[in-house]
């Protein structure tokens, strides 16, 4: 009941003179969860169609089938996950909109930085599955500053920088640069 009234809040921070930015693992939930839940129950309709008294070999094959497409599934969204989490579970981006400078920390890296220092923003996006997206903010000194999904809900921080130039690119999956598991396009 209350992550409707929380995905509210978060958008309404924007307008404060103080924004802060942090990752929350549940800010996927409403997506990830549904989605689990019905790879859940392909698990299930494969298991009552192997427990079927008389199986034929097409119906064992079929159920064979959703198995193997529900536990990919669930393996790569969890892994996602887990991968923006890991990355994201101690970084904060506090952006000062009077003073227009922002500060972004991750565990012994802080970056400082005017608003004016940002020269583009692109955002790598998973295409129609719409659920895990990152964004990687190019500072004018070549510093890139990668922020995951995790980090905003509805409005994210290019929301403060309307006038930086963006691009997005569709990428299978979202995965993070330099994960060592490239995912097949599946759809």
């Amino acid at each position: 009941m209350g992550l409707p009234y929380a995905l509210y809040r978060d958008s309404q921070q924007l307008g404060q003179l103080v924004v802060r930015f942090e990752a929350r693992a549940w800010r996927t939930a409403p997506l990830l969860v549904p989605l689990l839940v019905f790879l859940g129950m392909l698990l299930v309709l494969a298991g009552v169609i192997v427990t079927r008294p008389a199986i034929s070999l097409l119906a064992g094959l079929s159920a064979f089938a959703l198995t193997l497409v529900s536990l990919g599934l669930c393996f790569v969204f969890l892994r996602l996950q887990l991968t923006y989490w890991r990355h994201d579970r101690h970084a904060t981006l506090t952006v000062y909109r009077q003073e227009q400078r922002a500060e972004y920390r991750n565990e012994d890296v802080l970056v400082s930085f005017a608003l004016a220092d940002v020269v583009r923003i692109t955002r790598y996006d998973s295409g129609s599955w719409g659920i895990y997206s990152y964004q990687v903010f190019t500072l004018r000194n070549g510093t890139e500053l990668l922020l995951t999904c995790l980090m905003y809900s509805m409005l994210g921080p290019e929301e403060l920088l309307p006038d930086v130039p963006r691009q997005t690119v569709r990428k299978s999956g979202a995965c993070l640069p330099g994960d060592e598991l490239n995912f097949p396009t599946l759809f």
